[in-house]
């Protein structure tokens, strides 16, 4: 189930496009299991330290002992959450494409903001939906007075630095009730309906026709009808 929260952020567009880049690995593991791969956010916070927190270290050094404490002590507990990430866009990005897939065999489920929340909502799990906001994590004017931030809000806040991810993020919170839904490094697998969810499939840009070729042959393998296009970002210009 998916549920409504003031705190969290949506598109005003439901029908907005969403991105999950991955490689082919992972696009099997989709269609075979019918699952939705949800992170722990510990394994986030090797790539941003900020994870799961609205205050920069300097300036929680600063706050009253018991508020810092108590705020550690919310931050800490986002090791327990589980998220599922989304770029948002509704044109390819460049940029995702380098950082997110290897070159040559990227592929980018394309969804909508609609077809996630609607696949989710039919989950037994507890799910929180929206937009990541981007804030200045080292500017105590833009968090002023949100030292008792609820941990669910703040795993929806993220640097600024981050902003092109411009992320749809889906939360699990608290992963302990589901102890047979959890893998062993603490993340989450969602049954999802991936006929609802993937409107189309992208293969990445610069990748051997055959390599598209091959991915249709795995849908249909699956016996998923879905359009497999091939990325035209890197084609040669005509002139």
């Amino acid at each position: 189930m998916v549920n409504e929260d003031d705190r969290i952020e949506v598109p005003e567009n439901l029908d907005v496009k969403i991105w999950r880049y991955m490689d082919l690995e992972k696009l099997i593991y989709l269609l075979e299991s019918g699952r939705l791969y949800f992170s722990n956010i510990h394994k986030l916070k090797a790539m941003d330290p900020y994870e799961g927190t609205l205050l920069h270290s300097n300036i929680l050094a600063q706050a009253d002992t018991k508020v810092a404490r108590d705020f550690k002590i919310k931050m800490d507990s986002c090791g327990t959450q589980a998220v599922n990430c989304w770029h948002m866009n509704n044109d390819q990005s460049m940029a995702m494409w380098k950082f997110y897939s290897q070159q040559g065999y990227g592929i980018s489920v394309q969804s909508t903001y609609r077809r996630l929340k609607d696949v989710l909502h039919k989950s037994d799990l507890s799910i929180y939906l929206g937009k990541v906001q981007y804030i200045d994590h080292i500017e105590e004017s833009q968090i002023e007075g949100r030292w008792a931030e609820d941990a669910i809000a703040s795993c929806f806040i993220k640097d600024k630095s981050y902003k092109h991810e411009n992320e749809i993020r889906a939360l699990i919170w608290p992963t302990e009730k589901y102890p047979d839904k959890i893998t062993i490094e603490g993340s989450i697998c969602v049954d999802v309906d991936h006929s609802v969810l993937i409107e189309a499939i992208y293969i990445g840009p610069g990748c051997h026709k055959s390599f598209v070729s091959y991915v249709n042959w795995i849908c249909k393998e699956y016996k998923f009808n879905v359009n497999v296009i091939r990325s035209n970002l890197l084609d040669e210009p005509l002139y």
